[in-house]
């Protein structure tokens, strides 16, 4: 035969409670009050008034401690006021324009920098979901050839400007377009190539039928393209980064792969000038052209999912 449990609400934050479970209960004026946690019970002592005068469980300014150790503050409802202003200040001229070349939240802090340095900018702002960027300016102090300008001079990128018979939402259509296409051919070949110097790399020069040297030489040859061909556009983002002293996601691939490359490639042909054993120094190519890859496939499933 089972006993019925004899349950409870907590009046802290209203959950159901069985009597004979609990060990956190408390008698006030007479009543037998459950809770489910410590903290409930502690906050109730604090202030029973609170929680008995008017349904304050299941308000939404109540502070609800769930352990001794975690208090959740649901707090009032704030609304956050939008980022871009519903108008320009007075007199100003708002530019509501795609950037192309984003890749990361490092580019956005970049474009914002430059934008905002320029004389009669009041506001400037990037949104990098939609890669658009957003310029209160005066266009007497300025013009938009100069703000174009200054975002080319952040980094790798452009604004999306008409063009002839084509709007400025078909430009970047096009330029995306473009850029997926070129992003395709890239990874693929990346794809390719890496899989042959992976396969390389975990086989033995005798198994080749090639001395160490000859196999350094080789997946010297296919790891180059890889690095310098298909990892082109990580290249040149961090040459761009580095004329405007900023730094993003290309200067950690390109600082990443060419480090590896370039001691792989020295320990291959001036072996006095690293650690070398018998064979020659520790080769990287593998790293270099893996490396490479999974980003150019990363980016391009971002690149779909946009």
């Amino acid at each position: 035969m089972t006993t019925k449990a004899k349950l409870g609400l907590d009046p802290v934050c209203g959950m159901s409670v069985d009597e004979d479970r609990t060990p956190h209960k408390l008698l006030h004026d007479g009543e037998l009050y459950l809770f489910c946690a410590a903290g409930c019970k502690t906050a109730f002592e604090a202030d029973p008034e609170r929680f008995l005068s008017g349904g304050e469980a299941t308000s939404a300014h109540m502070s609800v401690p769930s352990s001794p150790l975690v208090s959740i503050s649901l707090g009032p409802v704030v609304e956050t006021p939008p980022k871009t202003p519903l108008e320009p200040p007075p007199g100003a001229s708002r530019l509501d324009a795609p950037v192309h070349g984003m890749h990361c939240a490092s580019c956005v802090a970049a474009i914002e920098t430059h934008v905002s340095a320029l004389s009669g900018v009041s506001r400037a702002s990037v949104n990098f979901a939609t890669e658009r960027l957003s310029v209160d300016y005066d266009p007497a102090q300025l013009s938009l050839d100069e703000i174009d300008a200054s975002v080319r001079s952040a980094g790798p990128y452009q604004l999306v400007r008409a063009s002839g018979d084509k709007t400025v939402e078909d430009q970047a259509e096009e330029l995306r377009e473009r850029e997926h296409a070129s992003l395709r051919l890239r990874m693929v070949v990346a794809v390719a190539l890496s899989t042959a110097i992976m396969t390389l790399s975990m086989l033995s020069a005798a198994t080749l039928g090639l001395t160490p040297a000859s196999k350094g030489v080789l997946l010297l040859a296919l790891t180059t393209p890889v690095l310098f061909w298909c990892g082109l556009g990580f290249l040149q983002g961090f040459v761009a980064g580095m004329r405007s002293l900023s730094f993003n996601m290309d200067s950690l691939v390109a600082i990443g792969t060419g480090a590896a490359y370039g001691y792989s490639a020295a320990s291959l042909f001036l072996p006095s000038l690293v650690d070398a054993t018998s064979g020659g120094g520790a080769l990287y190519f593998d790293t270099t052209a893996m490396i490479i890859t999974l980003v150019l496939v990363g980016k391009f499933l971002e690149g779909r999912a946009k």
